[in-house]
């Protein structure tokens, strides 16, 4: 049988008719990004998972399509919609549905991923798309999105809906629509199907914008632990089992990512350093030395591969410090490795997306430190000279205006830290991200559309504020703290990392 993954365009969100003098906003600006030039995170570990599983490649024969990267410039008008009295115009990014056409017609089973909200409606669009061309295939979903809303995908056109990872004996089944949860042993993902991929030289990007300046590409995902037992309501994982992989598979895995020619990661584990600790009611209480070590000597493993690597996911920053606020700087040593080729080019970590979540009623989130301990292990970032920090605040829908007044000053304290004395040349955003309705809260977004379930203006209603003061006070903070990147955003909808002067 055929299985045929498509990998389908992502969408740019564009504010038409938004005016703010204040702000210097004089006609259209960005909402968001879109970089078509990352590799799909889960269609090659998919495709390799596959190729392993029951029959193996003699029963199920895999490809690849990958719409981003065939047409990463290409742009069309796929819907306007409303968002508080401005009209929002969604274009789609990527080559169009047409181009899928062959991979279709010589399909028994297509598999989608499905990770974004604001993603869906391409997804479903296209499922109609594949059903009217041939209403005989099987439609498997699978991803973040799917794992929280599974009746949506059913009832939209997929067949086959996966809360967890493909089974391959399940593509072969003809019984009707279904639910499938099953989780694949970490063995079995060792090799992501890279070779499906027809250039890899096409995947240059990161989630969080363009790399910088020697890190070597193709980039690709990979994660090395998976689940998270928080209880942080706002995660995709919270609540789920924490494993991490054998350092054999692990070194297998990495072994075969640099053969396929991969050269920078992008770690996306759920939460990489759960395992370092020990806890008590979810509080740090001492070092798990075993797991500890273990990391300490994948790192080192990845190092001395020659891989560069990012956190896009971002890391548990409370994790780097033991039960009494000690930083420990072995395990930040080993993650945070940096050298240089002898061309020249980065190998280690250059970049950590560090979550900062919320300055208020920070000791409601059991994985936050006091602000000490995360000033702390900012201070050694930057005096090692890491290149890029992305910081991250969320604001939630009972945000008021001492919210962003807070997030104003302890930006302003962060962005101080970073451009001290000791900086060793590390740029940085200071990015608010709205609570999209993601896990629990992807059922309370009060617009219909769902593209308007993104990161960057909030998707609910509920509140003291408005939805567009809370946009706009969110803006306000962005373009004082952070004028380089807020200006790119509002221009290009793309990030930037700015190196700024101390005050």
């Amino acid at each position: 049988m055929n299985v045929n993954l498509v990998h389908l365009p992502t969408i740019r969100l564009e504010l038409v008719d938004y005016r703010n003098k204040r702000l210097g906003i004089n006609g259209p600006m960005r909402l968001g990004n879109a970089y078509p030039n990352i590799m799909p995170s889960s269609l090659p570990r998919v495709a390799g998972a596959i190729r392993g599983g029951v029959g193996g490649e003699r029963e199920i024969r895999v490809g690849i399509t990958d719409l981003r990267a065939i047409a990463p410039l290409e742009e069309k008008h796929f819907k306007t919609v409303r968002w508080e009295g401005h009209r929002v115009d969604v274009m789609r990014v990527g080559a169009s549905f047409e181009q899928a056409e062959a991979a279709i017609r010589s399909s028994d089973v297509l598999g989608l991923s499905s990770h974004f909200t604001y993603e869906s409606g391409v997804i479903v669009e296209f499922m109609g798309f594949a059903k009217r061309l041939k209403p005989g295939v099987l439609i498997a979903v699978g991803g973040a999105d799917v794992r929280a809303r599974p009746e949506y995908y059913l009832q939209n056109g997929a067949d086959i809906v996966l809360t967890g990872d493909v089974k391959p004996e399940e593509l072969k089944s003809p019984r009707g629509k279904r639910i499938v949860d099953y989780r694949i042993p970490f063995g079995e993902l060792a090799k992501p199907a890279f070779d499906l991929l027809p250039n890899l030289s096409r995947y240059v990007d990161s989630h969080d914008g363009p790399v910088p300046e020697g890190v070597p590409t193709p980039i690709a995902f990979v994660y090395f632990t998976r689940g998270c037992f928080r209880d942080c309501g706002y995660c995709e994982t919270a609540g789920t089992r924490h494993e991490m992989i054998d350092l054999q598979i692990a070194e297998l895995m990495a072994r075969h990512y640099k053969d396929s020619g991969i050269r920078t990661l992008n770690i996306i584990d759920d939460n990489l350093l759960l395992g370092v600790r020990k806890y008590s009611g979810g509080k740090v209480v001492g070092t798990n030395e075993g797991a500890r070590d273990k990391v300490i000597s994948l790192f080192g493993m990845l190092g001395g591969m020659g891989f560069a690597w990012e956190f896009p996911n971002g890391l548990e920053v409370g994790l780097l410090a033991d039960e009494n606020g000690r930083l420990d700087e072995e395990l930040i040593r080993a993650l945070f490795y940096r050298a240089r080729n002898e061309r020249g080019e980065i190998v280690g970590a250059y970049r950590l997306y560090f979550p900062i979540e919320t300055f208020e009623k920070r000791e409601g989130q059991k994985k936050l430190r006091e602000l000490a301990v995360q000033d702390e292990v900012i201070r050694y970032l930057c005096s090692s000279g890491i290149p890029e920090i992305a910081f991250g605040v969320i604001i939630f829908e009972n945000a008021t205006r001492g919210t962003f007044d807070r997030t104003k000053e302890e930006y302003a304290r962060i962005k101080s830290i970073v451009t001290g004395s000791g900086n060793g040349g590390t740029k940085a955003r200071y990015t608010l991200f709205h609570l999209a309705p993601i896990a629990t809260y992807r059922g309370r977004t009060d617009y219909s559309d769902p593209e308007l379930t993104g990161f960057f203006y909030t998707p609910t209603v509920r509140g003291t504020l408005s939805p567009k003061e809370r946009f706009e006070l969110g803006l306000e903070v962005s373009l004082e703290v952070d004028p380089v990147n807020f200006r790119s955003m509002v221009e290009s909808g793309a990030y930037r990392y700015g190196k700024y002067s101390p005050e």
